[in-house]
């Protein structure tokens, strides 16, 4: 007689919720709206452990500074360009490509 094989291992809210997770926006000249993400992000995530990738396509208003002063953020410069459009696309990519965790939630700072 064969014993049944384990059932699988079991996904519990409980064990997601731990998991590091990458947070990546995509900013350009939107000081407010990034800044604002930010604190949003801080208040949410509680103790789980997390990465927030801020990839600046340039701004001139601020932001750029501000990002540079806040110890939990990892600020990606983006100054040369593949192609004349998709940009957001493209500094999306190279947030994601930076990643360091398993698991990547992308935020819109302004929407």
């Amino acid at each position: 007689m064969t014993t049944p094989p384990s059932p699988p291992t079991t996904i519990t809210p409980s064990s997601i919720i731990q998991r590091p997770v990458s947070i990546i926006t995509v900013s350009y000249d939107t000081y407010f709206f990034t800044r604002l993400l930010a604190e949003k992000v801080r208040e949410h995530i509680g103790t789980r452990p997390f990465e927030l990738i801020v990839v600046d396509r340039g701004s001139t208003c601020g932001s750029r500074e501000w990002l540079t002063s806040q110890s939990d953020v990892r600020l990606i410069r983006v100054r040369q360009w593949r192609s004349n459009c998709h940009h957001h696309g493209e500094a999306l990519e190279k947030g994601i490509a930076s990643a360091r965790h398993e698991y990547v939630a992308v935020l819109d700072s302004d929407a």
